[in-house]
């Protein structure tokens, strides 16, 4: 499947994953997602880190606080909006649905690393 957006894609992969019993096509679309996923993340640390940069410390205290995602004692500013965008993106359709792609292929035995379960 092509498209340049990583949730259209996810959402798509994650919707086909629930009619699939071949193994190796639910791994190719797992790999897929994966890189999906990781697009994703990207754009997202990419926004958050962007529209942190004018925020005062406690602003990005309170959005941090905003998605359950607390800045610790001792944390960097960097660290703080790092774990925050991991968070906001966490809560994504995308970040779901390769989630639920992920859930799908594990139930067939289906990962990313080729283990072997005994």
């Amino acid at each position: 499947m092509t498209t340049d957006n990583p949730t259209e894609l996810l959402l798509a992969l994650a919707g086909q994953a629930h009619d699939i019993d071949d193994t190796d096509r639910l791994r190719a679309m797992l790999r897929e997602g994966h890189t999906a996923w990781c697009e994703g993340l990207g754009k997202v640390c990419h926004d958050v880190t962007t529209e942190c940069q004018n925020l005062t410390d406690d602003a990005i205290r309170q959005r941090c606080a905003d998605v359950d995602e607390m800045w610790e004692a001792g944390m960097r500013r960097s660290e703080a909006v790092s774990r925050l965008a991991y968070a906001v993106w966490q809560e994504s359709p995308a970040a779901i649905a390769y989630s639920e792609l992920a859930d799908r292929a594990s139930r067939l035995g289906v990962t990313l690393v080729d283990e072997v379960f005994e």
